[in-house]
């Protein structure tokens, strides 16, 4: 308060200063037919100009001045900046007079004085913003912005009472991750359904065969019932890999407590898929580092991330090279590869490995593919692990498949 009262102390004196000095100046300016009235008609007319452009002790613009967006801060603003959602505040300009931080920050650039059709290039807000300006119209809709990224937004506007220099209040939602999920689930439940549709269709017709045309035909029955068996694996696989990969999900936020040795489980898994390697003819050796290496993890997640690596390896680049597994200490960490010679992957697709159901179909993959949600799960394991997963590819070179995961202190590794 003592500051204020001294600051407009301050703002007094120089204009008192000013018209002093204008009175002087007009007895020195204004010709001598004015006579003794030369200083105070010279005085009044500096003062004029002088309060016209010039504020005196006041925050508030003078008419004529350009009017900045800092010309508009009142205590309302001040309420304003400290809300935790963006605000923006537009006159009947359609000139942006506030934003508040969290507004500068979601839209990462300064608002203050720019039109709104400068700051956004979406057709609804802008339209929005015309109808409530012209009719007084409150919305609420989304629009999609790119820059500084690009976002779905959520704006409320709101008009206000038309004696105040700012007429819209503008608040915005950044809600792209909740569409991101919407669209997710939506794409989920689309392809699983897919997924399903397709061996039970198999198996309605096979089974109609059955009852039909090959009722009294042994053989046929035979090798139609070994299809039928072909499709419910199917199934069985996509239903269990779909319930792992809920699981894992529910729990990606909890890093399991017990430590395991990664050798012991590598070897395991190893061992578990001997007969799929043995089946394709496919060449793999694995060389595992004889130092101690204890994580904290879950036996069985990690199991099935090395049982996930080393089957993709077999079954889409097995009969074209050796495949090779490495698993070592690497600084904080420890590092399992595993490497394959085969076709390679174009690298524009490699981002998208770990999305659900994707699926590379080229050559004869496609009646190799499993159920697409191999990597997905591998993913997810390794998050909940607090380790990286890094794919890294040339086409006609094979592929390499690294997960890393933080190595455990000096306590007790859990035997198998």
């Amino acid at each position: 308060m003592a500051n204020q009262e001294h600051t407009a102390g301050r703002a007094r004196a120089v204009d008192m200063l000013v018209a002093l000095g204008g009175a002087v100046l007009g007895g020195v300016i204004l010709p001598e037919g004015f006579g003794p009235a030369a200083p105070v008609l010279g005085g009044f007319a500096i003062g004029v100009l002088w309060w016209w452009f010039v504020p005196a002790g006041s925050t508030a613009p003078r008419p004529g001045r350009r009017l900045k967006a800092e010309a508009y801060a009142t205590p309302q603003t001040g309420i304003l900046s400290s809300l935790p959602v963006p605000i923006l505040l537009i006159d009947s300009g359609g000139v942006v007079t506030f934003a508040n931080p969290q507004a500068r920050r979601l839209l990462a650039r300064d608002l203050a004085g720019q039109p709104i059709s400068l700051i956004f290039r979406a057709p609804a807000i802008l339209t929005a913003v015309e109808e409530a300006l012209a009719d007084g119209l409150d919305d609420t809709f989304r629009f999609r912005v790119r820059q500084p990224r690009e976002m779905m937004l959520s704006a409320t506007i709101r008009t206000l009472p038309a004696d105040q220099t700012n007429r819209i209040a503008l608040v915005l939602e950044d809600v792209t991750s909740g569409i991101l999920q919407q669209e997710t689930r939506s794409d989920f439940v689309a392809n699983a359904s897919h997924e399903l549709r397709t061996p039970l269709a198999a198996i309605s017709g096979l089974v109609e065969t059955l009852q039909g045309a090959a009722k009294d035909d042994p053989a046929a029955q035979e090798r139609f019932l070994g299809m039928i068996g072909t499709q419910t694996d199917r199934m069985t696989r996509l239903v269990n890999d779909l319930l792992s990969l809920s699981r894992i999900e529910s729990d990606e936020n909890i890093l399991p407590a017990t430590q395991q040795d990664v050798s012991s489980i590598l070897s395991e898994a190893l061992a578990s898929i001997q007969p799929l390697i043995d089946a394709s003819g496919a060449e793999v050796s694995a060389r595992i580092s004889p130092l101690p290496m204890p994580v904290r993890g879950s036996r069985g997640e990690l199991g099935q991330v090395f049982v996930n690596l080393i089957e993709n390896a077999v079954k889409y680049a097995g009969d074209a090279g050796p495949i090779t597994v490495v698993a070592e200490p690497r600084g904080p960490s420890v590092c399992i590869t595993v490497t394959d010679t085969g076709a390679g992957i174009d690298p524009e697709l490699i981002p998208r490995l770990t999305e659900r159901f994707f699926r590379i179909e080229t050559g004869d993959n496609r009646t190799r593919a499993g159920t697409g949600l191999g990597l997905a799960i591998v993913k997810h394991i390794v998050n909940r692990h607090r380790g990286t997963l890094d794919i890294r590819s040339v086409p006609g070179r094979g592929a390499d498949f690294t997960v890393c995961l933080p190595l455990a202190g000096d306590g007790p590794v859990k035997a198998s």
